[in-house]
């Protein structure tokens, strides 16, 4: 099944994307086929989101671990982004930072988009401690 939303100016179909100019996406069984003259990255996640029925699209994503799980998760976002929606950095990406990750230069901070500073020590105070992960988030 193939469906082809146009947004903006003169445009049959507006899901609430808004933004000004004109896109046209394509989404062929889950997955946007096409996507050409889109404003934003976002506007691409909304697109998408709205084109399968959603009605929240993900903008950004918390990243509370570290190390090489945090490695794996954001390279998989990114080929995921660019493999549905054309644009590799479609969702922001922010990662959780302890002072050793950043006194190290951690792999999973230089990748991610953001970070937000957490305290340091035992995963207690900070990857494992769900209350602090809320918060931040």
């Amino acid at each position: 099944m193939i469906e082809q939303l146009v947004h903006g100016a003169g445009g049959a179909v507006n899901n609430g994307g808004g933004g000004g100019g004109s896109s046209v996406m394509t989404v062929a069984n889950g997955k946007a086929a096409g996507t050409k003259n889109v404003s934003s990255p976002s506007q691409v996640v909304d697109d998408y989101c709205y084109a399968l029925g959603g009605t929240h699209p993900i903008r950004s994503i918390l990243i509370a671990n570290n190390g090489m799980a945090a490695v794996k998760f954001i390279r998989s976002i990114r080929s995921w982004a660019y493999e549905s929606l054309g644009v590799e950095r479609a969702v922001l990406l922010v990662a959780m930072a302890t002072p050793e990750d950043m006194r190290i230069n951690a792999e999973h901070i230089r990748m991610a988009d953001q970070f937000v500073e957490v305290p340091g020590g035992t995963n207690n105070n900070n990857y494992a401690n769900v209350q602090l992960i809320v918060e931040v988030s």
